[in-house]
C-alpha cells in the first residue's frame, strides 16, 4: 500500500522514485495487499501464533520470510518456491514486478527496444511498465528513436495526461521529460549521464489508439566518468 510516484505532483512528473527503477510501477498499489502487508498484519494481530497453535506446530517451519497460514501450509513471498519456501528463485521485488507488469524489463546488451506488439499499435489494456537500459562500468547509454507515435498532448496543465513516455537520463534516475504525440522525431538521440537510462511508459486510455515506438541503443564510453579510453 503506497502512494503512486506522481501523486501530489503539480506537473505530472514524479515526486518519489525508487532506487530500483523497475520497482516504480509497484508504487501506488491501493487495490490489494502485498505479501509483506499481509505478513505484517498477521504478526501484529498475532494471527500467525494462532495458526501455529491450531496446526500443532511448536515453531514456524517456513523459511526465507515465509509464514504458516490458516491451512497449515507455508505462505511464501515472491521469489521463493518449495513447500517451506526453502528455495530462492529470484529477487523479491523483481519477481513481483514480472508478475504484475510483464512488459517491464532490464536490458544489458545493445539492441532494440519497442512498445509491446510493435510494429502493431499498443495492445488494448496495456497499462504501465518500465524499460531500463543498463550499460557496463565506464559506459553510458545512447538511444536513437526510429519511430514514435503516442496520443496527442492534451490541453491540460499535466503533460501527456492519458499516455506518455518519460525518459530518465540522470543517475539516480530523476525525471527528464515526458513525451507523447509526435514529440520525438525519428533520428533523435538521447544519452544518459551515467550507466542507466530509464523509459517509464504509462497508459490510462482504455481504447486502442495509434500508439507505438521503437528505438535502437548502444553503450558508449563515458569520458566524464572514466577519462579517455585507452
Amino acid at each position: 500500500m503506497h502512494y503512486g510516484s506522481s501523486y501530489f505532483s503539480k506537473n505530472g512528473l514524479s515526486t518519489i522514485v525508487p532506487k530500483n527503477p523497475l520497482a516504480e510501477s509497484l508504487l501506488g498499489n491501493r487495490a490489494d495487499f502485498s505479501f509483506w502487508d499481509l505478513k505484517l498484519v498477521n504478526l501484529q494481530y498475532r494471527c500467525t501464533k494462532t495458526f501455529l497453535n491450531d496446526c500443532q506446530l511448536a515453531e514456524d517451519p517456513c523459511q526465507n520470510d515465509g509464514y504458516t497460514g490458516p491451512a497449515c501450509t507455508c505462505l511464501c513471498p515472491p521469489g521463493t518456491s518449495g513447500s517451506r519456501c526453502e528455495t530462492r528463485v529470484g529477487d523479491y521485488t523483481e519477481t513481483l514486478v514480472q508478475e504484475r507488469f510483464p512488459h517491464s524489463a532490464r536490458f544489458t546488451t545493445p539492441g532494440v527496444i519497442s512498445s509491446p506488439g510493435y510494429p502493431d499499435n499498443l495492445p488494448t489494456g496495456t497499462g504501465k511498465y518500465i524499460q531500463e537500459l543498463k550499460a557496463p562500468e565506464c559506459h553510458k547509454v545512447q538511444l536513437v528513436f526510429t519511430e514514435f507515435v503516442l496520443m496527442q498532448r492534451p490541453d491540460s496543465p499535466v503533460p501527456c495526461l492519458y499516455q506518455g513516455l518519460t525518459l530518465r537520463l540522470q543517475d539516480p534516475p530523476i525525471d527528464s521529460n515526458v513525451f507523447c504525440g509526435r514529440d520525438i522525431a525519428p533520428g533523435r538521440v538521447f544519452k544518459s549521464a551515467g550507466r542507466s537510462l530509464v523509459l517509464n511508459f504509462v497508459n490510462y486510455y482504455p481504447k486502442t489508439t495509434p500508439s507505438k515506438y521503437r528505438a535502437e541503443f548502444i553503450f558508449i564510453w563515458n569520458t566524464e566518468k572514466c577519462g579517455e579510453q585507452e
